[in-house]
């Protein structure tokens, strides 16, 4: 039950990180990613462990590598977000 709330809560975790990161980079392309996600992820619980792993790997490479482009383009942003709290409405 343990193994199966961790792998839970991973997977939505890096849902998350990666919906934000694209929202930031690109509003309104949020809907491909998540079925781009999703269909990953449905893929991952369809086939077996060997042949998705590769998978797995590519898809939490393009996920870090959205995260930190964004923190990247963002640098300038990040201090003025942390001295007035999250701002939960992306790109306002």
């Amino acid at each position: 039950a343990s193994v199966l709330a961790f792998a839970l809560s991973t997977t939505l975790c890096w849902y998350y990180y990666g919906s934000v990161s694209l929202a930031y980079l690109t509003p309104g392309f949020k809907i491909p990613f998540i079925l781009a996600y999703f269909s990953f992820f449905l893929t991952g619980l369809l086939f077996p462990t060997p042949s998705v792993i590769p998978l797995n790997d590519a898809v939490l490479f393009l996920c870090t590598l959205l995260t930190l482009i964004t923190i990247f383009k963002k640098r300038i942003d990040i201090p003025k977000i942390n001295t007035k709290g999250i701002d939960w409405e992306i790109g306002t």
